[in-house]
């Protein structure tokens, strides 16, 4: 379920990215080209994109946490750090929550970036909109390199995702014993960025925030700062949870 991104040791602390609508495993690479050269990085590969595409994807995001949260204790043996952007971001807070409920190996904090609160709703299209306004929607995120013909072999898994989305149930403010750290884009049409600060009610640790100028994919227009964070959040929150030699 997890796909290794790099060749780092298996023991080392590790960066654990989780998709956003439509994006596979491999949506970060561009994102973390020398982070992925210097640590452990491994991403979730979800059914119905990538090597996985003739795969049915999922259409429950419990399922999905479910499965995620049993599978990652299986896969990795020292600490990690979850990051997700946008969809990516509610299933990596989710993940933790059911780690913490389930007494499972607890991430050492948990990055989100073009995410909104977990007890709102994203503001994102119905799953059944017509292709020609999700197509538009999307084009109008700031996603780089983005086409037409891009787009057509994204939408099944985009609207797989989106009804993921549409059926989640939010999230009451709960005390996850995980430091949070929040990343937004001053423009982002999916998150409102005034009530980002509502994350800190959602963590009963630290809770930091990060903006950026730009659209929803706005790590992609700053990935020199983005990578520059990443990586020291990975340093720094993973730290104090490896023996000591």
């Amino acid at each position: 379920m997890f796909a290794p991104l790099s060749g780092c040791g298996e023991n080392a602390p590790a960066l654990v990215t989780i998709p956003f609508a439509g994006g596979s495993a491999s949506a970060y690479r561009p994102l973390l080209p020398a982070l992925t050269s210097r640590h452990h990085v491994v991403g979730l590969q979800l059914p119905g994109r990538g090597h996985l595409l003739r795969k049915p994807a999922f259409r429950s995001m419990a399922v999905l946490v479910e499965q995620a949260a049993s599978a990652i204790g299986r896969q990795l043996t020292g600490p990690y750090v979850l990051y997700g952007h946008s969809m990516g971001g509610r299933i990596a807070y989710d993940m933790a929550c059911a780690l913490a409920q389930g007494g499972g190996s607890l991430p050492a904090a948990v990055i989100v970036s073009g995410c909104g609160v977990p007890d709102e709703a994203l503001l994102v299209p119905h799953p059944a909109v017509s292709s020609h306004r999700l197509r538009a929607w999307f084009a109008a995120l700031g996603f780089p390199s983005f086409s037409a013909e891009l787009f057509r072999i994204l939408e099944p898994a985009v609207r797989a995702d989106l009804e993921m989305i549409a059926t989640r149930a939010p999230t009451a403010p709960a005390a996850l014993p995980v430091p949070l750290h929040v990343l937004s884009g001053t423009a982002d049409p999916v998150v409102d960025f005034e009530r980002q600060h509502r994350w800190r009610h959602f963590t009963s640790k630290s809770c930091e925030f990060h903006s950026f100028t730009g659209n929803h994919f706005f790590p992609y227009d700053h990935r020199i700062e983005f990578e520059a964070l990443v990586e020291r959040v990975l340093a720094t929150e993973t730290a104090a949870l490896q023996p000591v030699r």
